[in-house]
């Protein structure tokens, strides 16, 4: 490490002191006052690195520039009232840190963005517009930590590229990772070198989160929602490039001060890629695309990369005589001629057009039920029509009913955007006697949170699973983290796993997958230490007491999602919360209005248990004469150290007018928790 400059001192204990932590002011004056009793005093760190760099270390770290009395910030200045800058540059366009420039910018600093990020700093409204209805039936899995309000871009930065500023030479590396168009500021002051790296590294080698790296891979013709830490690769070779201009220091935009630039890098890149060899591993994706994991492994993992897969499972080719696949569904079929369906999908109604030709042809005589093992819109976006065509009930687990009966409410991947009607909620083990057959419902947590599994018994020896898509013959179905995979004993696929192992043997149907499968005890066993080592390499990984906050975005959401309103009737809605800790918590909130909207009322705290699930409610009024379309509420959520500005969004929709039946209190209530 060179010498440092004046007040290079204490750089030190600025350094393990630098943490997560601060605040911002909210809109409305009123709500204003009650978050200046409620919300903590920031616990800003003003800390002179050398004569003419400063950092403010808060809820994000801004750096302040020094040349001539004129400021240059680089990533803003996180306090309230912050020092009047010239210009303040951004690594990234991700809202959650881009806040703390926005005062600055308000003041006559001149912004300036990556090029390959513009849009997401001046066409935000086109985004949020076309959000509103894009959002359903979404493979992409984008981010929606975009800004609310557009930004008045001054210049644009790209790599290779130098900005020069008061004779100050700061070099522009292209860094994606974190996000697609990341960059990363390099300059020399008072003798160091120092790097604003943004995202891209937290501390000692970590990173915040896994399910911000989700993305398409072109390689492998993988939409987003099948790219599990697609960004990650990009994110080693910016790692990388960083690390080949041997900084003295990194300054990033969340957490502390890097102050051994190498040997962290390092760290993080090891620690990357021995997560994604562990996914690998049990991926259930090896048995669809087989030709392409080496791909995947050698773009991760370097050339001449080698995984140990686990082994795969015992495959039996033919379908029970009774049980028919029609495109994502199963069709039992009863002795008597009466049928019943599991799952009802698809982009049309070639699953109903199916059937209605096998009773035309007097195969099937009736369709007596549809049970839905998850929400996912090839699996569900004709049960509706179905259960209308064929005057049916549609059954599932009781813990996805809400989110098939109440779409809008919900931010997730691969949805439906229309209610299914009068689900039958199943409890959990619950069975019930059709024809020949006994089911039973299990609640089967894999692929996603919300998705069920169904145990079909004809005979003794004639027994299947049919477990959506969480599994298949090669492993797990678990390559999108947005789904809400926890990972914890008891939860998620451990649950899942415990199950399959309480009953050794079963056949198991994914209706993607043409062979019914079986896992033996050994393998099972295996996919249970694969999964606790992927855990222990998670909780390296991250900077979180527990791993789940990590993979899970949901942990702080708005709810409902949407929201339609008509001037003069109150919204109402919840930040629900979810305390991955092993330990209870207090969380707190702070609402930000759109324009045009008040915030009537609102809970600003909340202590949760360990792993409870608890909502923070949110009252609000449009003023009149407010435009219809989308107007996004977003809201800060704090707990303990770690504070995030702008974290969860609602989305709401003003109509002209809505249907009688439906006041706006109906349409904005948060439903039962789930």
């Amino acid at each position: 490490m060179k010498r440092h400059g004046q007040g290079s001192h204490s750089r030190r204990e600025f350094i393990r002191e630098l943490s997560l932590g601060g605040a911002v002011l909210l809109a409305t004056p009123g709500c204003a006052r009650i978050a200046s009793r409620i919300w903590p005093q920031p616990a800003f760190h003003v800390h002179r690195i050398s004569t003419h760099l400063t950092v403010i270390g808060g809820a994000v770290n801004g750096a302040l520039l020094d040349r001539d009395g004129a400021i240059l910030s680089i990533g803003g200045d996180p306090r309230p009232n912050p020092a009047a800058a010239e210009r303040v540059l951004f690594t990234h366009h991700r809202r959650d840190m881009i806040w703390a420039g926005r005062e600055l910018a308000n003041r006559g600093a001149l912004v300036v963005v990556p090029e390959k990020e513009r849009n997401s700093f001046t066409d935000v409204r086109s985004f949020w517009t076309s959000f509103a209805e894009d959002r359903f039936h979404d493979y992409s899995q984008r981010t929606t930590k975009v800004s609310v309000e557009p930004w008045d871009v001054a210049e644009t930065v790209a790599g290779g590229t130098v900005h020069e500023w008061r004779g100050q030479r700061i070099h522009v590396l292209e860094t994606p990772g974190y996000t697609r168009g990341a960059v990363t500021y390099i300059t020399e002051v008072d003798g160091n070198k120092v790097a604003f790296t943004g995202d891209l590294i937290y501390g000692d080698g970590r990173i915040l989160d896994l399910y911000s790296l989700q993305d398409s891979i072109p390689d492998v013709r993988a939409p987003g929602y099948l790219g599990f830490m697609s960004r990650a690769a990009p994110l080693i070779h910016s790692l990388q490039r960083v690390a080949q201009e041997k900084p003295d220091i990194l300054v990033p935009t969340r957490g502390p001060l890097i102050q051994d630039p190498q040997n962290a890098i390092d760290r993080l890149i090891r620690r990357l890629r021995a997560v994604y060899r562990n996914y690998l591993s049990i991926s259930g994706l090896r048995w669809s695309v087989p030709e392409r994991m080496q791909t995947l492994a050698t773009r991760m993992l370097g050339d001449g990369a080698q995984v140990s897969y686990a082994s795969t499972a015992e495959t039996i080719g033919a379908l029970p005589s009774w049980l028919r696949a029609i495109e994502a569904s199963r069709l039992l079929v009863s002795e008597s001629g009466a049928a019943f369906l599991i799952d009802c999908g698809g982009p049309d109604d070639r699953v109903i057009r199916a059937i209605t030709t096998l009773q035309r042809e007097g195969t099937v005589s009736s369709v007596d039920g549809i049970y839905l093992t998850h929400y996912h819109d090839d699996h569900t976006a004709q049960a509706e029509a179905g259960a209308r065509a064929f005057g049916c009930p549609v059954y599932a687990c009781k813990e996805i009913t809400d989110i098939l009966t109440n779409p809008r409410a919900y931010r997730m991947p691969a949805q439906h955007s229309e209610p299914i009607r009068n689900v039958v909620p199943l409890d959990e083990g619950q069975s019930m006697e059709w024809k020949e057959f006994r089911f039973t419902s299990f609640y089967f947590p894999g692929q996603t949170l919300y998705h069920g599994a169904l145990a079909v018994v004809r005979r003794p020896g004639e027994r299947l699973w049919f477990i959506g898509d969480s599994f298949t013959p090669t492993g797990l179905g678990d390559e999108c983290p947005q789904n809400r995979q926890f990972m914890r004993q008891g939860e998620g696929f451990m649950r899942c796993l415990d199950l399959l192992a309480a009953e050794p043997g079963q056949l198991l149907i994914n209706q993607h997958v043409s062979p019914s499968f079986r896992f033996s005890t050994d393998q099972i066993a295996r996919f249970r230490e694969l999964y606790r080592e992927r855990l222990k390499l998670l909780q390296e990984l991250f900077p979180w007491g527990d791993p789940n906050f990590g993979l899970d975005e949901g942990w702080a959401r708005c709810f409902p999602y949407e929201i339609r309103v008509r001037s003069g009737e109150r919204a109402t809605l919840a930040v629900r919360i979810l305390n991955h800790f092993g330990s209870s918590q207090v969380f707190r909130i702070r609402p930000h209005p759109p324009a045009g909207w008040r915030i009537v009322r609102y809970d600003p705290r909340l202590r949760l248990d360990a792993r409870a699930t608890g909502d923070l409610g949110i009252d609000m009024e449009p003023s009149a004469g407010v435009a219809s379309g989308p107007h996004i509420l977003t809201v800060d959520v704090s707990m303990g150290a770690f504070e995030f500005p702008r974290w969860a969004e609602a989305m709401l929709l003003m109509e002209t007018s809505l249907a009688p039946e439906k006041t706006a209190s109906d349409r904005s209530r948060p439903a039962a928790r789930s």
